[in-house]
C-alpha cells in the first residue's frame, strides 16, 4: 500500500493457507460433542485471525490507489470501534470475546498452574544465552540490528523479515522457556551470517598477499613469513581468538546436552574434567586463583556439566519418592 505495488497475490495466499487450516480443523472443532467453533480454548483465536487477515486484504487490495494517510486512518477509526464493542460485550459479560483476544485464549495467562510450569516461565538469562550459544546468540543479535538498518537505508523487504523474526524470536524466549524451540532456527541462520561477516573481517585474503610476499620457498622462509603475515593482520588474530572460544563453546554445551540426564556417565566425565586440570590452576595461597579452588566434592553435584538440566540429582527424585510415601 505504502509502494502502490498490487498485493492481490500475497493477499490470496494467505487467504488460501488460512482456509486450507480452517477446512482442516473443522471436523474437529464443528463437531456437536465439541462445540468448541466459538470456545475461546478451540477455534475463536483462529477466527479473530482469519477475520483480521481478511480485512486487511480488503483495505490493502481494494483501497490500493487511495491515499495511504486516508485508509489508516479509516482503518484506525474501524480498530477502535472493533475493540470497543468487544470492551463493551465483556463490561455487561456478555461475551469473553476481549479477554480471549488479549490473553490468547488463556494461553498467556498467569494462573497458578502456570507458575508450576518450567516451560511457562522465563528463563534464566544465562540459561537462555547457552542454549544458543552465548557468541551465536550475540552474532545473530547483531546481525538483527544490521538487517533493522538495511530495512530502512536500502528498503530492503528480506532484511526486514529477518531483523522482525530475530527480535520477535528473542522477545518471545525472553518470556517463557517453551520459546527457546522457536528461536533456534533463526537464531542459527543470522549466527551463521554473523561468523561469516566476521570471518571476511578477519581479511584472510590479505593475510595470505602478505605471507607470499614475505617469501615461502624454503619451510623456514614459510615460518617466518607467517608470523609477519599474521603480526601485520592484527585483526586476523582477534578473529581467530574468537572463533577458537566460539568453538569451544558450541562443542562443551553440545556434549554436555547430549549425554541423556540419568547416566552416570555424565558424573565420571565431569570428576574427569576436574581432575585434568593441573593443581597449579587451583591454587590459591594468594588469596586469588585462576579456577574456582574448592575441592570437588564442594560443589555438591557437578563442577562442569549439568546445564541443561542433565545435572540429574537421584537423591532429589529418591527423598521425593520417600517423602510421598511417608505422606500415605
Amino acid at each position: 500500500m505504502f509502494r502502490r505495488r498490487d498485493s492481490t497475490i500475497l493477499s490470496t495466499l494467505f487467504l488460501t493457507m488460512l482456509l486450507t487450516n480452517l477446512l482442516i480443523a473443522l471436523p474437529f472443532y464443528a463437531h456437536p460433542q465439541m462445540n468448541l467453533m466459538l470456545d475461546g480454548s478451540g477455534l475463536q483465536p483462529f477466527l479473530f485471525i482469519l477475520l483480521f487477515t481478511v480485512v486487511i486484504m480488503y483495505i490493502t487490495t481494494g483501497f490500493r490507489d487511495k491515499p495511504w494517510l486516508l485508509v489508516l486512518g479509516t482503518l484506525a477509526v474501524g480498530a477502535v470501534a472493533f475493540l470497543g464493542a468487544l470492551w463493551v460485550l465483556k463490561y455487561f459479560n456478555l461475551s469473553n470475546a476481549w479477554d480471549v483476544l488479549f490473553t490468547g485464549g488463556g494461553y498467556f495467562t498467569k494462573t497458578k498452574i502456570f507458575g508450576t510450569v518450567a516451560e511457562a516461565n522465563a528463563p534464566d538469562r544465562g540459561y537462555m544465552f547457552a542454549s544458543f550459544g552465548p557468541i551465536v546468540f550475540v552474532f545473530a543479535l547483531v546481525v538483527g540490528l544490521t538487517s533493522l538498518w538495511r530495512t530502512f537505508s536500502k528498503r530492503s523487504q528480506i532484511s526486514l523479515v529477518f531483523a522482525v523474526w530475530i527480535f520477535a524470536a528473542s522477545y518471545m524466549s525472553w518470556t517463557a522457556a517453551r520459546f527457546l524451540f522457536n528461536a533456534t532456527p533463526v537464531v542459527a541462520i543470522m549466527g551463521a551470517a554473523g561468523i561469516v561477516g566476521f570471518w571476511k573481517w578477519a581479511d584472510w585474503d590479505g593475510l595470505v598477499r602478505n605471507w607470499r610476499r614475505a617469501g615461502i620457498r624454503t619451510p623456514s622462509e614459510r615460518i617466518a613469513g607467517a608470523r609477519r603475515a599474521v603480526w601485520r593482520t592484527p585483526s586476523f588474530s582477534a578473529v581467530v581468538l574468537v572463533l577458537i572460544m566460539l568453538s569451544g563453546q558450541q562443542l562443551t554445551y553440545g556434549l554436555d546436552s547430549a549425554i541423556p540426564s540419568n547416566s552416570p556417565a555424565e558424573g565420571d566425565l565431569d570428576e574427569s574434567f576436574y581432575y585434568s586440570v593441573p593443581d597449579i590452576m587451583r591454587w590459591d595461597g594468594l588469596g586469588v586463583s585462576i579456577l574456582d579452588s574448592r575441592d570437588y566434592e564442594a560443589f555438591g553435584g557437578r563442577a562442569y556439566m549439568g546445564s541443561f538440566g542433565s545435572g540429574f540429582n537421584g537423591q532429589y527424585w529418591n527423598d521425593g519418592h520417600e517423602w510421598l510415601a511417608n505422606q500415605g
